[in-house]
């Protein structure tokens, strides 16, 4: 009577210890998962920071070409390449 009373309590004590472990184990797949979503998550952010980055310094060299084309513009002479490449630039940022 006794061994089936002790087979019961090691059943019994067996099943909350697999149910602990199976929990421990879902517990860390989640934690692994939200590591990785994460990490992923990061990597695109990093990624649109980077292009964005670029895209300023390109509006800003394109900002101070404007300026100088403006200022070749506005002289009295000049070279006719300069000139010609100021007007077309000009007229790109126009439109």
């Amino acid at each position: 009577m006794e061994e089936l009373e002790q087979k019961q309590k090691k059943e019994l004590n067996k099943k909350h210890g697999q149910w602990k472990n199976k929990l421990i184990y879902i517990l860390f797949l989640i934690v692994i998962i939200e590591g990785l979503v994460f990490w992923f998550y990061r990597q695109s952010v990093s990624e649109k920071f980077q292009k964005t980055n670029e895209t300023i310094t390109q509006v800003e060299i394109l900002n101070q070409e404007k300026q100088r084309c403006s200022d070749i513009l506005a002289q009295t002479s000049g070279e006719y390449a300069d000139y010609e490449y100021c007007k077309k630039l000009i007229q790109k940022f126009s439109e």
